[in-house]
């Protein structure tokens, strides 16, 4: 199928950029992250099983590395079509202690076979593309999972309105980093598992909440996502309920949405 040239290249460029200056590659915080509470959420459901944890576009491995290092039986690949962000994944894996295989390839055509992958996982990828591609690499995760292994998929919420309005107000400034992005609602994800063949699909959400935090310069968010109010008690209440993953508002207006199919 014919790639889409131009938006191709913009992604590529706008990616390269962001692992040559190390922007997005920052310790996180587990714990008041929201995308980590997905991802632990994932791994709780699949801990009593074993074989490969593969993460599609995986980048530096941001949270799937700490994520893995509590799930020794699983056997960690992180693949991405840079060179450069799997240098620092490797770095970061040595650093964390954790061991993981490290392939650099094309998501569109995984260098796996079919049926070999007990997860098949994505975080912040699947919404960089549009037209056939989308439903093309929803089919290609579900091509290599194996009969009943899961697929899980993490993406921004368009939905969710401070997301939304950030990325609006980014744009026309000519301050967006990320190149072209296409965000999903909840029901678009389950649409395309569903036409990917999959079935005993499940959504979770975080962080609808505090999401107010990222209408804010980056260098002043950094301290809100632990406390985003002068007040301890209500930054706990509003942790507390972003993490809440299978709450109606997270799942529907979290900042990030999340999907697990089963093949």
């Amino acid at each position: 199928m014919q790639r889409i040239e131009r938006t191709e290249t913009q992604l590529r460029e706008a990616w390269q950029r962001i692992w040559t200056d190390n922007y997005v590659f920052e310790p996180i915080n587990c714990k008041h992250d929201t995308i980590s509470m997905l991802v632990y959420t994932a791994l709780g459901k699949i801990r009593e099983t074993t074989g490969i944890f593969l993460d599609i576009g995986s980048g530096p491995g941001s949270r799937t590395i700490p994520s893995l290092k509590e799930f020794p039986q699983l056997k960690l690949v992180l693949l991405d079509a840079s060179q450069e962000a799997l240098a620092k994944a490797k770095d970061f894996a040595f650093a964390k202690g954790v061991h993981a295989d490290f392939v650099r390839g094309d998501a569109f055509e995984i260098p796996l076979p079919d049926c070999s992958v007990e997860c098949v996982f994505s975080n912040g990828f699947n919404e960089h593309f549009i037209g056939a591609e989308r439903q093309q690499l929803f089919n290609e995760m579900a091509r290599v999972a194996k009969i009943g292994g899961s697929i899980v998929i993490i993406t921004p919420n368009k939905l969710n309105p401070f997301h939304t309005l950030n990325k609006i107000i980014q744009e026309k400034r000519g301050s967006w980093i990320y190149g072209p992005q296409y965000d999903f609602i909840p029901g678009e994800l389950i649409h395309r598992m569903e036409n990917a063949g999959l079935s005993h699909i499940e959504v979770y959400g975080a962080g609808a909440y505090t999401s107010w935090v990222r209408l804010l310069p980056r260098n002043v968010q950094r301290g809100l996502v632990i406390s985003p109010t002068p007040i301890s008690s209500i930054n706990n209440i509003l942790h507390n309920l972003d993490a809440q993953v299978d709450s109606k508002i997270n799942r529907l207006f979290g900042r990030e949405i999340m999907v697990i199919g089963r093949k």
